[in-house]
């Protein structure tokens, strides 16, 4: 339900999912946990709320900057995109990236 609902409200016409999995983003402000859907397409980079399947992040992939990974076992990784005046990041843990969804 939730992948037809990506499909027919979310994602355009000439994009395609490529990946998808579970994920917690940290909040900037005070470092709160959230739990988020990540999907990855051939033109974006997608965070959604997990329950109520809302956008909250919609990054074109032409506007990442970079893409950091820990050296630890704690699936920290982040994604850094350019912002007004400062460079703003994505501080995400990959909480079921191992099980990936079909997208």
């Amino acid at each position: 339900m939730r992948r037809n609902y990506f499909e027919l409200k979310i994602k355009r016409e000439n994009e395609k999912a490529q990946y998808c999995c579970l994920v917690n983003k940290y909040d900037r402000h005070g470092y709160k946990l959230r739990s988020r859907v990540l999907i990855l397409t051939n033109l974006k980079f997608y965070l959604l709320d997990d329950k109520k399947f809302t956008v909250k992040e919609a990054i074109p992939l032409s506007s990442i900057t970079g893409l950091l990974t820990s050296n630890k076992s704690d699936s920290v990784f982040i994604v850094q995109v350019p912002a007004e005046n400062k460079e703003k990041v994505c501080v995400l843990t990959g909480s079921d990236c191992d099980q990936r969804f079909s997208c």
